[in-house]
């Protein structure tokens, strides 16, 4: 077995399925994607488009704009799903896709000014390289964008081996430690769709 870097989401396949790690990373057996991930990865890139400008521009696209950049992202995706296995329909997938990042355009994002998006690092830790992106920039610190069915317990940043990463990857690059690290949640639910936003300072 040959691995020549590890990242977050390598380690919490670990941590929560050892067997998944190894068929996954050491047999090298790729799965089709669930539907949330493709979810999660379409709202990620709509929200990606709009702050990508906005690190010149210091405004926000219009809603439709970056709910449109979402559902094409999850259009693209779409036919790589299994959903006879999923608990939901494609259709009632996309419009999960648009009502998330609707709702985070209207909530969260007017909240933050980047300075990055979607940044590569590379550090170091107990002698391994470890790789990842970094959802956004701010000159305070990190935030790290979820989609969800559930709402978050309140001490979920406390307790995040990704935000423990990327405040070491954060202090790389920036040369300071930042000062707030935060997980941006659009909850998705049988009843409605809110957000929810947990951070930790620091110690």
């Amino acid at each position: 077995m040959d691995i020549d870097h590890i990242s977050v989401s390598q380690i919490n396949m670990y941590l929560r399925c050892p067997m998944q790690w190894y068929y996954r990373y050491g047999e090298g057996l790729v799965l089709p994607p669930a539907g949330g991930m493709i979810k999660g990865r379409a709202v990620h890139k709509g929200i990606e488009i709009n702050y990508s400008q906005k690190i010149e521009t210091f405004s926000d696209l219009p809603k439709s704009d970056v709910v449109e950049r979402a559902v094409t992202a999850f259009e693209e995706e779409k036919d790589d799903v299994d959903w006879g296995l999923e608990d939901e329909t494609p259709d009632k997938a996309k419009d999960a896709v648009a009502v998330m990042t609707d709702i985070y355009q209207e909530q969260i994002a007017p909240l933050v000014q980047p300075i990055g998006a979607e940044e590569f690092f590379e550090i170091e830790i107990a002698g391994e390289r470890v790789i990842g992106y970094i959802d956004v920039l701010t000159a305070d610190g990190i935030r790290d964008t979820k989609t969800t069915k559930r709402t978050p317990p309140a001490d979920v940043a406390e307790k995040s081996l990704q935000l423990t990463c990327y405040s070491l990857a954060y202090t790389d690059m920036m040369g300071t430690e930042p000062k707030e690290l935060c997980l941006d949640y659009m909850i998705h639910g049988k009843k409605e769709t809110k957000t929810a936003i947990r951070s930790v300072e620091p110690d």
